[in-house]
């Protein structure tokens, strides 16, 4: 059964949790609920301060190739045209995106906030120029790195890198000005998405240990991570997809595997060294099957990829592209996709053909745009190809009515599917073991933690990272048992 739940915008007070309309939560919830209580209360007693506390909306992180289609899509989601869309890369940072009520936008903007009666076509427009935009402060407002690092805490841990290269930062949505239906504008309610630049595998070990501390921490933060590629270029995201695979790794294995690894690289060579990404592939892959371990064997098969999908999008590009309507199904895109991973994944199994969804955005199919995107192909008549002729069309093509979407209802329902217990549970499950770690690691520094309430604690936390790791071990066996 489907169980609608109510989430605040403050998770952490006890009066705030997800409360259900149904009479019982689950005894997992609670079991969870309890552990992380238990630990909020050690971190105050060490004077730690809690930067895990897990989002109060399910989160969808997106990540992929310049010019992949990753902010078409966050318009589309949201219905509002809030990101600008371009062919080249525009981004230089992640952009988290969210919807707050009107009573809070209006707070944040100040008095000079005005609401205004807009078109739904003009609220649905890209954005040109934001500085300009005059739905800015009205329909969307945008916060800075720092502002952004002050509304959630949950960047703190990164704030010196999200600060120093400005990395962040956050648009809200206006919830006036949200469009559709009742059960699609409660999605968006309910949804945060970060939209990121598009990454590239650096080879310089100093640049390359960042990008991957920040992806594997996005994969962690995330309920659901989406890799988009351009349908018409996925022969060019090998490295793309490197970097993915090396993410995960460090998502599942910790830190502690890749900062070894990354420690020796640099013992005989500076941060500025170059290197292929194949190199560090080969070396944190030789030290995790030289350390084998109970846990790391757990997660075995395509279970890395649970919270994965591989978009294919503006697939609309490729099925229309000859003018004979002799189309190119998106079956061959899927098959390339599949060769791909299959040749460029080194430790981990390619995921499995459900967790692939070919897309396209409506909004980008008008008439115009179509026919600016369609390659005609000329007719190949050797009459008039003798007489230096060709024939452009030979049939008309079709009119803008004809909108393809593909997988996009599908791809918007599995988002809609984490609006139940259990990402909540596993959003939460991940906080607890963060901070079991941070508590662990602050409470054996300490002068005292040879007294008895030192050594307590320390059991106390033990106790719950195990009893959560166990928890995870076995939601992960359960679902490759589904």
């Amino acid at each position: 059964n489907e169980h609608h739940f109510i989430i605040s915008s403050s998770p952490m007070d006890e009066e705030n949790w997800v409360v259900l309309e149904t009479p019982e939560e689950p005894q997992e919830v609670r079991e969870v609920r309890g552990d992380y209580e238990v630990l909020e209360e050690a971190m105050a007693r060490w004077e730690l301060e809690n930067c895990h506390q897990p989002f109060s909306k399910n989160v969808v992180t997106i990540l992929g190739t310049t010019s992949s289609g990753k902010s078409s899509f966050v318009n589309h989601f949201f219905q509002v045209g809030v990101k600008k869309v371009a062919l080249e890369q525009q981004d230089t940072h992640f952009t988290i995106v969210e919807t707050v009520p009107e009573a809070e936008f209006e707070k944040l903007v100040g008095n000079s906030y005005r609401r205004k009666e807009i078109p739904d076509d003009k609220i649905a427009t890209g954005v040109q120029d934001s500085f300009s935009d005059a739905r800015r402060n009205v329909v969307y407002l945008i916060l800075d790195t720092a502002s952004t690092i002050a509304r959630h805490k949950q960047f703190e841990n990164f704030s010196k890198v999200f600060r120093k290269h400005e990395l962040v930062n956050s648009i809200l949505i206006n919830e006036y000005y949200l469009r559709g239906t009742e059960s699609h504008q409660n999605l968006a309610k309910n949804t945060i998405l970060i939209d990121s630049p598009g990454f590239t595998a650096e080879t310089e070990i100093g640049k390359l240990r960042g990008n991957l501390e920040i992806l594997q921490y996005m994969y962690s933060l995330s309920d659901l991570t989406l890799f988009f590629i351009a349908s018409d270029s996925i022969n060019l995201v090998s490295s793309q997809i490197s970097m993915l695979e090396l993410s995960i790794l460090y998502a599942f294995h910790g830190e502690s595997q890749f900062t070894q690894t990354l420690t020796d690289m640099l013992t005989v060579k500076d941060s500025s060294f170059s290197f292929s990404v194949t190199d560090l592939f080969s070396a944190v892959v030789r030290k995790l099957k030289s350390a084998p371990n109970k846990e790391g064997s757990t997660y075995d098969g395509t279970a890395y990829w649970n919270k994965v999908k591989f978009i294919l999008s503006k697939i609309d590009n490729v099925t229309m592209r000859c003018v004979c309507e002799k189309e190119i199904r998106p079956e061959a895109q899927f098959f390339e996709l599949g060769t791909t991973l299959g040749k460029n994944l080194k430790f981990l199994k390619p995921p499995v053909f459900d967790q692939c969804f070919a897309i396209a955005i409506p909004e980008q199919q008008t008439y115009q745009t179509k026919l600016d995107h369609v390659h005609y192909l000329q007719d190949e008549d050797p009459k008039l190809q003798s007489q230096g002729q060709s024939r452009r069309l030979a049939k008309p093509r079709r009119g803008g009515d004809t909108i393809i979407t593909a997988d996009l209802h599908r791809l918007i329902g599995a988002i809609a599917s984490l609006n139940f217990y259990d990402s909540f549970v596993v959003r939460l499950e991940s906080s607890i073991q963060m901070m079991c770690e941070e508590l662990l690691a602050a409470i054996k520094s300490s002068w005292s933690y040879a007294t008895f309430l030192a050594r307590k604690d320390a059991n106390t936390v033990r106790d719950i990272y195990n009893r959560s790791k166990t928890r995870s071990r076995n939601r992960v066996a359960a679902n490759n048992h589904k």
